[in-house]
C-alpha cells in the first residue's frame, strides 16, 4: 500500500471557515485514498455498506454509523454494495476539535467525556444509534446542514450529539416528536427571536399550554426557558462577530433594555458580554 497522504486544513478550507461539509459516494472499484489530516472530522454513513480501514484495522460500515475521526488516525474507506458508500463528512477547523468544545468552561459545567469523542482510545469508536433516537439524531445532522456553519452551530451540533449518545447509553425512549423541534427553527430569524414565545406558538399551531407541556415533558424546560436559551445563543454568536456594540444585540436578540441583556446573560454565562467577548477572543486567538 502506498503510504498515506497528510491533508492540511489550510489547504482544504477557504480563510476564515469554521467547517466544511461534504456528500461522497464511495465504490468498490474506486475506493477512497488511505490519508490522515491536521483536523478533526465526524462522518455518518447515510446509505449503503463499505469496509472502514482505520489505523491498520478493518471495520463494517452500514447505513446509520456515525465515527469520530481524530487528527491522529490514518484511515480510507471501501464500498462493498451495489450503490456504493455514501457519507456525510463534516470536517471541522483544528481549534475547534469535540473534546475542547464538549470540556469548554465558557460552556457551562462540563459533562463526563463520552465515549464517541474519546480522543485517549487506540480506535475511535464506531456508534449505530438506537432506532428509537435516530430520527433526532437525522435532525441535528440536518439542522446543522442547512443551518449556519459558524462556531456556535458547531458547538450546538457537537453538544447535540453528544447528549444524544449519552440518552442512547441510558436508553432513553421520550424523544421530542418532529412537530415540536421544528416549531423551533422559526427562531434562527432574529424577528422571530424578537417576537419570543408567541412566534413559536404561531409556528407550531398548537396552544402556549400545550407547548408548555410538551416541552416540560421532552426539555424539562418551559418554552419561556427555552426562547431565553436561544436568544442568549445569538447573543453569543454576534458577540463573537466583534462587530456589533451591545444596544444592538440587545434589540437584535429581542430583549428590551441593555440592562436585562447583561443581567440574562451574566447569570447564564458567569461574566457581562463585553468581558466574555475580551475573553473569548484571547481563548481562540490563544
Amino acid at each position: 500500500m502506498s503510504q498515506p497522504v497528510k491533508l492540511h486544513w489550510n489547504k482544504l478550507a477557504h480563510s476564515g471557515e469554521i467547517t466544511r461539509t461534504f456528500r461522497d459516494i464511495i465504490h468498490e472499484k474506486s475506493p477512497g485514498g488511505y490519508h490522515y489530516h491536521d483536523f478533526h472530522e465526524v462522518f455518518r454513513v447515510e446509505k449503503g455498506r463499505g469496509i472502514h480501514q482505520i489505523n491498520g484495522q478493518f471495520h463494517p460500515l452500514t447505513e446509520g454509523q456515525i465515527c469520530f475521526i481524530r487528527a491522529s488516525d490514518t484511515h480510507a474507506f471501501r464500498g462493498t454494495s451495489a450503490d456504493g458508500l455514501t457519507l456525510l463528512n463534516i470536517s471541522m477547523h483544528p481549534d475547534l476539535s469535540p473534546p475542547k468544545i464538549l470540556q469548554d468552561p465558557m460552556a457551562g459545567k462540563p459533562k463526563p467525556l463520552p465515549e464517541l469523542f474519546n480522543e485517549e482510545i487506540e480506535m475511535p469508536p464506531i456508534w449505530h444509534p438506537p432506532a428509537k433516537i435516530m430520527p433526532e439524531v437525522s435532525h441535528v445532522f440536518r439542522h446543522f446542514i442547512n443551518g449556519y456553519r459558524d462556531s456556535l452551530a458547531l458547538r450546538l451540533f457537537i453538544h447535540g450529539l453528544a447528549d444524544l449518545y449519552r440518552a442512547g447509553d441510558k436508553q432513553i425512549t421520550d424523544i421530542a416528536p418532529e412537530w415540536l423541534s421544528d416549531a423551533f427553527l422559526c427562531l434562527e430569524f432574529s424577528a422571530n427571536l424578537q417576537i419570543g414565545v408567541q412566534a413559536v406558538v404561531q409556528s407550531s399551531g398548537r396552544s402556549l399550554q400545550h407547548l408548555n407541556k410538551e416541552c416540560k415533558r421532552y426539555f424539562g424546560k418551559t418554552l419561556g426557558d427555552i426562547v431565553s436559551a436561544r436568544r442568549l445563543q445569538l447573543a453569543v454568536r454576534l458577540l463573537e462577530l466583534e462587530k456589533a456594540n451591545i444596544s444592538e444585540i440587545a434589540q437584535e436578540c429581542g430583549y428590551a433594555s441593555v440592562s436585562h441583556f447583561v443581567r440574562k446573560f451574566k447569570a447564564a454565562y458567569g461574566q457581562p458580554p463585553l468581558r466574555w467577548r475580551k475573553h473569548r477572543s484571547v481563548i481562540v486567538r490563544g
